[in-house]
C-alpha cells in the first residue's frame, strides 16, 4: 500500500490476488486459493486473520472463505466452516474469523484446507487490469490453539501460527 495514499492500489508483488479472468480462462469469473494444514488434536480455537482489499468491486461480486477437511488423496472432502469476505471500499481492512465451536471436534487432528474463493459478475474481463474486479489478501494467518496437557487444574494453551 502506498503510505501517502492508503486508498491506492500499490500491489508490491506478494499479495494474493483473486480477480476477473483473463481472456482464454475457462472459468473467467471464478478463482480459488487453498493451503492445507495438519491440525493438532484437542483444539480449543481456530482463527483465520488477514488483510483484504477490493478494487472495482460491486454488489454482484461474491468472495468467501471456508475450512475443509482434506482426504488422504489431498482432495477437499467436507466443508466444515464458511464465512463471507466483505468489500473494503478500495482500502485495506483487517478481518479475523473464528471457526464455530461446534466445528472444533471435526477439525482436531485432521488435515484441513483454508480456501479462499471469489465469483465476480464478469463485468470487466476484457478491461485493462486497472479496471478489473480484484480482491487482494495479505498477511494471512491461521492460528490453531489446543490443550497440550493438564497441570493440576490448569490448562496450557500453545498457539500454532502458520502463514500460507
Amino acid at each position: 500500500v502506498n503510505e501517502s495514499d492508503p486508498g491506492s492500489l500499490a500491489y508490491d508483488g506478494d499479495s494474493l490476488i483473486l480477480k476477473d479472468g483473463d481472456p482464454g480462462d475457462p472459468t473467467p469469473t471464478e478463482d480459488m486459493f487453498s493451503q492445507t494444514f495438519q491440525m493438532p488434536t484437542n483444539l480449543t480455537s481456530v482463527t483465520v486473520e488477514y488483510q483484504r482489499r477490493t478494487q472495482n468491486g460491486n454488489k454482484d461480486d461474491i468472495v468467501w472463505g471456508e475450512l475443509w477437511l482434506v482426504d488422504n488423496d489431498g482432495n477437499l472432502d467436507q466443508d466444515v466452516a464458511y464465512w463471507d469476505v466483505y468489500e473494503s471500499a478500495d482500502q485495506w481492512a483487517v478481518e479475523a474469523i473464528g471457526a464455530p465451536a461446534g466445528a472444533l471436534p471435526r477439525l482436531s487432528g485432521q488435515r484441513v484446507a483454508l480456501v479462499l474463493y471469489n465469483d465476480t459478475d464478469g463485468s470487466s474481463p476484457d478491461a485493462p487490469d486497472a479496471e478489473k474486479e480484484w480482491m487482494l489478501f495479505d498477511d494471512i494467518i491461521l492460528t490453531a490453539c489446543y490443550t497440550s496437557h493438564v497441570v493440576g487444574s490448569e490448562k496450557i494453551f500453545l498457539p500454532i501460527i502458520q502463514r500460507p
